[in-house]
């Protein structure tokens, strides 16, 4: 995969060129009206909270090149584990994140 192909890894660029900017909206129920209620977040607030990721996965003592799963519930908190992939660094390890779902 090339490494311009990695998104996260230009996350702290948006969030410094553009850090207002929305990154990302994502659905998190509905209003009383019935529309879509969305979550949106930043280009800064999204680099953050990849950041507290990161600052999560290692304070459980996960160091750059150990494999990772995380089960997540969809949404943010899938975007964040998935975005923390590796500490931004292609070809340094893996954190896979899955959406966890009840059966």
């Amino acid at each position: 995969m090339p490494e311009s192909s990695n998104i996260a890894r230009h996350l702290p660029e948006m969030a410094a060129r553009q850090p207002d900017q929305v990154a990302i909206k994502v659905p998190r129920g509905r209003t009383r009206r019935g529309e879509i209620d969305y979550l949106r977040l930043s280009f800064a607030e999204l680099d953050a909270e990849v950041d507290a990721w990161v600052a999560r996965l290692q304070d459980r003592g996960v160091r750059r090149g150990d494999r990772v799963l995380v089960m997540v519930r969809q949404g943010l908190p899938l975007i964040a584990a998935a975005s923390s992939r590796a500490w931004r660094a292609p070809g340094r390890g893996s954190c896979s994140a899955f959406p966890s779902r009840r059966f």
